[in-house]
């Protein structure tokens, strides 16, 4: 008589996954009435690329690359950007911020801007992809001193919408803060979990996908300059393609400009509308130029 003795059970080892941190810094100074980089630390894979000089005003570009696919599970970048008194610099990256499937640990961004007396930061990142799977939390906090103007715009896609994957990510938080001489004047909270939220009703997205803000920071702002604004924006009866509102915020620090559109090269077109003419009514500069 034969005897089958059963399969030993294989045990399957859980990998624990440890949360991978980037960190970027840079210090801008003025020196000889030109701004310069006197600090640049970076951690792979996060990368300041070469500075360049703007043609016509001489003010300083900074590069950010990503030299990764993007966020991956339990990723974590941290930006730190710091301008001494009366220094102007303009940042960008060079691609799609995009964001992978998280199974296991949410993908998390967190960026630090300070802005000293007199400084003007316009900082205009590519628009950000979360992949379908994902979960994504991003904050920013702004410290401005006296002075101090801050031009910034984010937008964000619905997924990788060639694939068919409209709102298909767990989960997309972001948190935006701005304080004046320690003084709280601007604040964000926004979180949309697709399957959870009816991202669709009315007063919501409706049947918008792309979602965008312009934020303009500067104790100058005027209801001349706001608008200039309106005047870019379109008029609901006559092109549904976006809808967009401007506004003044609390204290009449800023101005704050919503978007919601279809595509993200309509909502791209109209941000630089908007920058150009915060350049020209705020900063007296024509229209900027960047290299990509």
């Amino acid at each position: 008589m034969s005897i089958k003795l059963a399969p030993t059970a294989m045990t399957i080892p859980t990998t624990i996954l440890t949360p991978r941190k980037s960190v970027l810094r840079a210090t801008a100074r003025q020196v000889n009435n030109r701004t310069i980089l006197t600090e640049r630390y970076h951690d792979a894979p996060l990368k300041i690329t070469k500075t360049f000089y703007e043609e016509h005003s001489s003010r300083l570009q900074l590069y950010i690359m990503d030299v990764s696919p993007g966020l991956l599970d339990g990723d974590c970048y941290e930006l730190n950007i710091k301008l001494e008194d009366n220094t102007h610099l303009t940042v960008t990256n060079q691609s799609f911020t995009k964001i992978h499937p998280t199974p296991h640990q949410y993908a998390e961004m967190i960026q630090n801007l300070h802005l000293g007396k007199g400084a003007v930061l316009e900082y205009f990142p590519e628009p950000t992809i979360p992949y379908a799977g994902s979960r994504f939390e991003g904050r920013i906090k702004v410290d401005l001193d006296e002075g101090a103007v801050l031009l910034y715009a984010d937008i964000v896609t619905p997924g990788r919408t060639h694939r068919g994957e409209q709102f298909q990510y767990e989960s997309f938080a972001s948190r935006f803060e701005v304080y004046r001489q320690q003084q709280l004047i601007a604040w964000e909270q926004f979180m949309l979990m697709p399957a959870v939220h009816h991202y669709q009703g009315t007063g919501a997205m409706e049947d918008y996908t792309h979602s965008g803000t312009f934020w303009i920071i500067a104790d100058t702002t005027s209801q001349a300059l706001l608008e200039r604004i309106r005047s870019l924006l379109p008029e609901p009866h006559t092109d549904d393609s976006i809808l967009a509102g401007a506004s003044f915020i609390a204290a009449d620090q800023g101005i704050a400009v919503r978007l919601l559109g279809r595509n993200v090269w309509q909502l791209q077109e109209l941000v630089k509308h908007i920058w150009d003419q915060c350049r020209s009514s705020l900063l007296d500069m024509v229209p900027c130029q960047l290299r990509k």
